[in-house]
């Protein structure tokens, strides 16, 4: 975990919250700090130091003692350092204080015999006196050695520091029960208690190659001890995959919906739930469609089930229900060509039933709500008209009402991809609209998701979220309730953090089940053979009911939100998302144009875990608002485990829409050695996305074991894998640049010109990337110039509609996409829809063809949702023709006159008068 400058300030608050409590309820439970002579005042008493202690009230934050060290040169460090003995199931909470000049740095780590581990980085310690906090947990017991390493030039620069008032809290957390013993990798929890007071839990386990639905059976959960009375696998069809798993009550028993791969199709399954284990499982739906994302909901003797599916071309929810073993027909709730997520479904005795879930229309994400009176469903009800986005509803039925919970997430520019801001909002529901507390916006803190919900016999409602470590870390669960007035401070469950996977609730009796996944997963794997290493597991903690004030009369009011200035329609409009498909006549054949990205990050990727999107948000984001036609998500390849890599390719596969949305297994081969020579002074190989046709392709690769581009693709080709792979951040020193001495015009047909960063057409380009070499050698014109031939694609990069990737295929296949990318019929734009269709002497963008006599003609079509400002002609890079020009469109033909008697390459950038620009692939005419 890497905290920056001002995220200090954000996790003392939010420690603050957990440990001393908002509103004085769930003070810190057994807190106490570790450390005696923080304060230094008896010297180095307790402490081994390479630096010195300072006696000087003028310089000490406190007292008349402070520790000092200096660094002079690069790659120098003084420790502070002190051996404790900590426990696996406890949180921990380094709080000190510093002040530094130049700017330079503080890291902490910790060790046990071998094993070390970075807690943070704290960059830019300033001139006066800052509190410093880093909240940590432990894999295992034992004696770890604290290490504050103050001041450090590795990577910062040189410089004093100042040292004092070190303290580290420690804080017992509630007992929390391993439901699964390390049996697989198991997340996905869903969890439920019946009427007599049996609790439930199923996952999903990923073991031996596949994925497996386990249970755990709790006769007593209320118990002073509580164990697992029973575990269970639940059988399930030959299948490749599970989906999601969802849990609901009975009278006696459970049920269990999960959403399963078989033979490629994506179905629901059914099973009753006893003490006596899963019954044999029914299935619910046969379409040639993805259902998925099942909600379930039990009324007597009607069990009702919510999805969401394409068997309609887009993403619709469905309701069906089964009583006695009979399905009845599924019902559509949503309305429209749209695309619907995410839904949750709850129903009363009575006979009514609600579901509430999320719907991209009008430019937005809003919730919707469908109500079942006991007789028929009625019409669909919009909920929410904020223009931020609303994300992942989920419902609870309680003494005095239908309460909602959901994510609200909004961004900068058109990052799309990239959300720096998150909120968790709770309200109720009445036919007149969401009623909610006046401090709904500061109810959770920032920096939470994935919220659950549950309402007591007393109407008190518990909400649990999963909150951020910071922008590298993974994700803790914690859980607040509202009683009627005002919301509680959170407590923090879990000292293990975890994905951020939602951690569902459950009553029984007077207690509060949370049931949450929690793994061992470090920022980066080495190598392949570490990251079989992973452990994930399910644990249960309790709460009790009793430790929060009693309910009080509800003071709510109609839902409001503080403005804002986010507003997507302009956005989309801009950019020209909803631009018709365009087609063009090659050579006899109908070739159209399809959108897309083949570089994108999701929360897997350890580089902004906190502001990417999960994988399903992503593609959501880029299916509706950016409207592409493909899309791939290239995490990191040492952020994959085999159980995530698994993982990657049933989103791939679950969020496919054959015909409207492709979607593609891939990865980042990020291959960045930073050992700087003479020929390499940035470092070596540089950074590739590696694409995959086959969606369940069962490798992934780990660029950390020192495989070349070359040999990677001789073992791809060995194996007869379709495949290309991307070079990005061309010449970027943030990162290792691209080496040029590793070509291939079919396993590397293409290359990234343009992301979120900025252009790497050629030094001093237009929208240049602002970490560019300082030297030409790596540009992609420099590689033209080279001889490499290569096409033009852009993609985003932590940026979602901020670079595109443009396709000339015949179809929308993953398969067609490929080959166009080789035959380079490839154009790329920095974020609008910009149509180019670029022919030299008849010759479509991307061909490498034998030069003929005679003058040379280019020939150019452009379409833009916004105005033109220049279309230009390149030759051998060096622009030959430049025509000014206004309006959206323009066909146009060049003669070069004077063409070069050897080897020359064209190509065409387009500029719009709002600084949009699109760069067609070159057509080389090759002189023998």
């Amino acid at each position: 975990m890497h905290l920056r400058e001002g995220r200090n300030l954000f996790w003392a608050g939010v420690l603050a919250a957990l440990l001393a409590g908002v509103s004085g309820v769930w003070a810190a439970v057994g807190e106490r700090n570790l450390v005696t002579n923080g304060d230094f005042e008896a010297g180095a008493e307790g402490w081994r130091l390479t630096s010195q202690i300072l006696t000087d009230p003028r310089q000490a934050h406190s007292g008349e003692k402070c520790v000092f060290g200096e660094v002079t040169a690069p790659n120098q460090a003084h420790f502070i350092r002190r051996t404790f003995a900590l426990r696996e199931k406890n949180l921990y909470r380094l709080v000190f204080w510093a002040r530094a000049t130049n700017r330079t740095k503080v890291a902490v780590w910790i060790r046990t015999g071998e094993e070390r581990r970075n807690l943070a980085q704290l960059k830019n310690i300033p001139v006066r006196w800052r509190q410093c906090v880093v909240p940590f947990s432990v894999p295992h017991d034992g004696d770890w050695e604290l290490e504050i390493v103050a001041p450090s030039s590795h990577g910062a620069p040189v410089g004093k520091m100042w040292v004092d008032d070190v303290a580290l809290y420690e804080v017992e957390l509630p007992l929390a029960l391993n439901l699964t013993e390390d049996e697989g990798l198991s997340e996905d929890p869903a969890l439920a208690v019946d009427g007599r007071g049996q609790a439930f839990c199923a996952w999903v386990a990923f073991e031996n190659g596949r994925d497996h639905v386990r249970m755990a059976y709790l006769a007593d959960p209320a118990a002073t001890t509580p164990t697992v009375t029973q575990r269970w696998e639940v059988p399930l069809p030959e299948h490749t995959a599970v989906g999601s798993v969802a849990l609901a009550g009975a009278r006696e028993g459970a049920w269990l919906v999960v959403a399963s791969e078989v033979g490629g199709n994506w179905d629901l399954y059914l099973a009753r739930i006893t003490a006596a284990g899963p019954s044999p499982v029914q299935r619910l739906t046969t379409e040639a469609a993805t259902d998925i994302h099942p909600s379930l909901a039990v009324a007597g003797e009607r069990v009702w089930v919510a999805w969401e599916s394409n068997r309609d071309g887009s993403r619709q929810i469905y309701a069906l229900q089964v009583t006695n073993g009979r399905v009845a027909p599924p019902q559509r709730l949503s309305t429209g060509d749209t695309s619907n997520y995410n839904p949750s479904i709850v129903a009363q005795e009575s006979g009514q039933v609600w579901v509430v879930w999320e719907s991209f229309r009008e430019d937005n994400y809003d919730l919707y709500l469908a109500h079942f009176d006991g007789n028929a469903w009625q019409s669909e009800q919009r909920l929410t008209t904020d223009p931020r986005l609303e994300h992942r509803p989920v419902v609870a039925l309680g003494p005095n009402g239908l309460w909602l919970a959901w994510e609200v997430v909004w961004f900068n520019g058109y990052r799309t991809s990239n959300t720096p801001n998150k909120r968790v909002l709770v309200a109720r529901w009445t036919p007149e609209g969401l009623q909610a507390p006046a401090n709904i916006w500061e109810a959770f803190p920032a920096w939470v998701e994935q919220p659950t919900l549950a309402v007591d016999s007393t109407g008190r409602v518990w909400a649990a979220v999963r909150q951020s470590r910071g922008q590298h870390g993974s994700w803790d669960v914690t859980v607040q309730v509202f009683t009627g007035s005002a919301w509680t401070a959170p407590r923090q469950l879990t000292s293990q953090p975890g994905r951020a996977r939602r951690a569902p609730l459950a009553l029984v009796g007077d207690l509060v089940l949370v049931a949450a996944q929690v793994d061992n997963v470090p920022g980066s794997w080495p190598n392949a053979e570490a990251a079989q290493n992973v452990r994930s597991n399910v644990v249960l903690s309790r709460l009790s009911q009793k430790e929060v004030p009693p309910a009080v009369p509800l003071q709510l009011r109609a839902l409001q939100l503080p403005e804002t200035e986010f507003n997507l329609a302009p956005l989309r409009a801009e950019f020209g998302e909803e631009a018709p498909r365009r087609s063009i006549e090659y050579r006899g054949q109908r070739l159209w144009l399809f959108y897309g990205q083949f570089h994108e990050h999701s929360d897997i990727s350890v580089c902004n875990r906190r502001g990417d999107l999960c994988p399903e948000d992503n593609y959501a984001h880029e299916r509706d608002i950016n409207r592409l036609d493909f899309a791939a998500l290239t995490d990191h390849g040492y952020n994959f485990s085999p159980h995530l890599w698994h993982y990657a390719g049933k989103l791939a596969r679950w969020q496919h829409d054959p015909g409207r949305f492709v979607t593609f297994l891939a990865e980042e081969w990020t291959s960045s050695f930073e050992e700087y020579t003479a020929e390499h002074p940035y470092g070596f190989y540089g950074h590739r996305n590696l694409i995959f046709a086959d969606p369940y392709f069962p490798q992934w690769y780990n660029s950390r074991d020192r495989t070349t581009p070359a040999e990677l693709w001789a073992q791809l080709r060995r194996m007869g894998v379709n495949f290309i792979h991307i070079p990005h951040q061309l010449a970027d020193t943030g990162n290792v640049p691209t080496d040029w001495n590793f070509v291939d015009e079919e396993a590397q047909p293409v290359a990234e010109i343009f992301q979120a960063r900025g252009s790497y057409e050629y030094k001093g380009t237009p929208r240049q990337a602002r970490r560019s070499t300082p030297k030409p050698g790596y540009f992609l014109q420099d590689a033209w110039a080279k001889g490499v031939v290569i096409g033009v694609i852009a993609s985003p990069d932590h940026g979602g509609g901020m670079g595109k990737a443009a396709v000339y295929a015949p179809e929308l296949t993953r398969e067609a996409i490929l080959d166009a990318c080789r035959a380079r019929r490839t154009y790329g734009t920095t974020a609008a829809k910009i149509f180019l269709d670029v022919r030299v002497n008849g010759h479509l963008m991307g061909e490498r063809v034998p030069a003929t006599e005679g003058p040379v003609t280019v020939h150019i079509e452009v379409a833009a949702p916004n105005e033109l400002a220049f279309i230009e002609v390149c030759r051998n890079n060096q622009f030959i023709y430049t025509k000014e020009t206004t309006g959206r469109e323009e066909v146009l033909d060049f003669r070069d006159t004077n063409p070069l008697p050897n080897t020359a390459y064209y190509y065409v950038r387009v500029r719009l008068q709002d600084g949009e620009i699109a760069w067609s692939s070159p057509v080389w005419l090759v002189r023998e």
